[in-house]
C-alpha cells in the first residue's frame, strides 16, 4: 500500500500565513512610526503566539499507511496501527466535524480542516473493521460538511490589519 498524506487545505494555511504577515508588518511599524510600548507589548502577545500556530498548520499532516495512522504535527509525532483503532467515530459541531480515532491509550481527532476529508475518512474506513465504524462515520464519506467560516475569519481580520497600517501609515 503507498502512503497517502493529507494536510491542512492550503487556502486555510496561506489565508492564515497573510494575518501573520500583517501582524508582522504591525509590529515592524510600532517601531519604525512611533508606537507605544503598551501597543508594542499588545502586537507582541498576539504575534508570537500566530506564528507558532502557523508553524502547527503549515506542519500537519496525516500519513495512512500499511502500519496505521501518523499524525504529524510540529516537533512531534504520533502513531497508531490499524490493529489498535477499537473505534472511528464522528462528532459534528456547527461547520466543524472531527473523525474521532479510539484507542485502548485514549483518543486522537482529526478536524475537517484537512484538504480531502472526505477521501481521508473513507481511506480510514477502508482499512479498520467494519463493526468499528459509526453511523456518523458513513454519512460523513456521503456527504461531508466543509468549513469556510474560519476562512471568512481569516479574510475579516487580514483587513482589518491592512486597514490599521494605512492608518497608522498615512494618518
Amino acid at each position: 500500500m503507498e502512503n497517502k498524506i493529507y494536510g491542512i487545505r492550503k487556502l486555510i494555511a496561506i489565508s492564515f500565513g497573510i494575518d501573520v504577515f500583517l501582524l508582522c508588518v504591525l509590529f515592524v511599524l510600532s517601531f519604525l512610526v512611533g508606537g507605544s510600548s503598551p501597543e508594542r507589548i499588545v502586537l507582541a502577545v498576539f504575534l508570537i503566539p500566530s506564528l507558532y500556530v502557523s508553524c502547527e498548520l503549515w506542519s500537519r499532516r496525516v500519513v495512512l499507511d500499511a502500519r496505521g495512522v501518523r499524525l504529524e504535527k510540529f516537533l512531534r509525532k504520533k502513531e497508531l496501527g490499524w490493529h489498535e483503532i477499537t473505534n472511528v467515530g464522528a462528532l459534528v459541531l456547527r461547520s466543524r466535524t472531527y473523525l474521532l480515532l479510539t484507542t485502548a491509550k485514549g483518543f486522537v481527532s482529526i478536524s475537517n480542516s484537512y484538504e480531502n476529508f472526505s477521501h481521508l475518512i473513507q481511506d480510514i474506513a477502508e482499512r479498520v473493521d467494519e463493526e468499528k465504524i459509526e453511523e456518523e462515520v458513513r454519512r460523513q464519506i456521503d456527504s461531508p460538511q466543509v468549513n469556510s467560516s474560519e476562512l471568512i475569519k481569516f479574510w475579516i481580520a487580514a483587513l482589518v490589519m491592512l486597514a490599521l497600517i494605512i492608518i497608522k501609515l498615512f494618518f
